[in-house]
């Protein structure tokens, strides 16, 4: 249903005469940087968790890696940032 310009929330499918906050909704905008930057973390803790279940190695090693284990995926998350921010471009966040 459509408000009486012809509106309606693409979001919520409501009409903005009815409900009229509903008109922000649609100028909401996904924030790729903040998205894609979780995304990478996931992907590095998933990452790290499975090559150290997977890989036979003494003891010592295994001590150590688990010891530097937040520097090491620290480095690799903003290098693999780093590296997408070389080819991409984003928009800087609005302060409200």
């Amino acid at each position: 249903m459509a408000d009486q310009h012809g509106q309606m929330n693409v979001c919520t499918g409501a009409d903005t005469a009815t409900y009229p906050n509903t008109q922000y909704l649609t100028r909401m905008k996904a924030n790729e940087y903040v998205i894609l930057s979780e995304c990478i973390e996931t992907g590095v803790n998933y990452g790290w968790r499975r090559a150290l279940k997977y890989l036979d190695m003494p003891d010592n090693v295994r001590e150590w890696l688990e010891e530097h284990e937040v520097t090491i995926k620290d480095h690799i998350d903003t290098a693999v940032n780093g590296q997408i921010c070389e080819y991409f471009k984003f928009d800087e966040p609005k302060e409200d």
